[in-house]
């Protein structure tokens, strides 16, 4: 069951017909039912000491205390589309070409790499759960 603790804020950015950049403030509820666009637009929302991507990994790593199975297949799922949609070498994750039009598609500032490092860096607290995401070629994990 959600609760408002696991409420993130977080602003949701797309392009217009013209390809300019244009957001609003939305919310999600962290569980394993979101859908993995919307945790990567989560995951790459710049904020005060990164609290967005720090409580992502803590929502994650204390849902694998009595979850660990569906905690692991979720988000190695996660990690396997990212790594299908994003150039990881990019500062910005930048989009693939087969990614260009797909969920993952959206404007997002150039440190991305730095916050998604953040919420590999909160995943870690989990040494089991990383050494089983580690198959995955995330340089982060």
């Amino acid at each position: 069951m959600a609760t408002t603790t696991d409420e993130v804020l977080y602003w949701h950015m797309v392009w217009d017909s013209r390809t300019h950049i244009r957001g609003e403030n939305r919310s999600a509820i962290l569980n394993l039912d979101l859908p993995h666009e919307i945790l990567f637009r989560l995951l790459v929302t710049p904020g005060p000491q990164l609290a967005i991507q720090s409580r992502a990994a803590s929502y994650f790593v204390d849902l694998a205390g009595t979850r660990f199975n569906e905690v692991l297949d979720y988000l190695r799922a996660f990690f396997v589309r990212l790594v299908q949609t994003c150039d990881l070498s990019s500062p910005e994750l930048a989009i693939l070409p087969d990614g260009r039009g797909s969920e993952f598609d959206f404007p997002r500032p150039s440190p991305s790499w730095l916050m998604l490092e953040e919420f590999c860096k909160g995943l870690r607290r989990h040494k089991q759960l990383c050494d089983q995401l580690r198959s995955i070629p995330i340089r982060w994990l």
